[in-house]
């Protein structure tokens, strides 16, 4: 190994630190066969590059959303086919970001449940009574009903 690829080599624990990554994750990510792109040095020991710390970042992005491992490491293969896999690999990413958004939007609406009744709460505690909204919820259950019943009529 030259001096600058000496340098230029981090070691898993080095890694694991840049990345968040934890080293146990790192090594069953390498033996599931995740990590093809890591290389080792005479020695056996995993030796990372500055680059591969930006894939082990698209590997972290992919699972964060909710991505299969065995689906992030076909996308590692297409990677590994170059030019030929490009349009595969956006459509990949695409559909990603279509399930993030889905996610978003669920998680904005709970996040928006969770501030309703903190709100109600806050207003029981105001107020001394538990009868505080009453019409509101009835309205709220009203709406619920109605919206269920069209969705049964489609």
């Amino acid at each position: 190994m030259t001096k600058d690829k000496a340098q230029a080599a981090l070691t898993i624990a080095q890694a694991s630190t840049i990345t968040g990554i934890s080293i146990y994750t790192l090594r069953y990510y390498d033996k599931i066969g995740l990590l093809s792109f890591v290389e080792r040095d005479t020695k056996g020991i995993r030796t990372f590059k500055p680059m591969d710390l930006l894939t082990l970042q698209i590997i972290q992005c992919l699972k964060d959303t909710g991505m299969p491992l065995n689906e992030i490491k076909r996308y590692l293969t297409l990677v590994d086919n170059g030019m030929d896999s490009v349009q595969e690999r956006r459509h990949i990413f695409q559909e990603r970001k279509e399930a993030v958004e889905r996610e978003i939007k669920q998680l904005q609406a709970a996040l928006d449940t969770i501030d309703e009744k903190i709100r109600y709460y806050d207003a029981v505690i105001e107020e001394g009574t538990l009868d505080t909204w009453q019409e509101e919820w009835a309205a709220k259950l009203s709406k619920l009903m109605k919206d269920h019943t069209e969705r049964l009529a489609e």
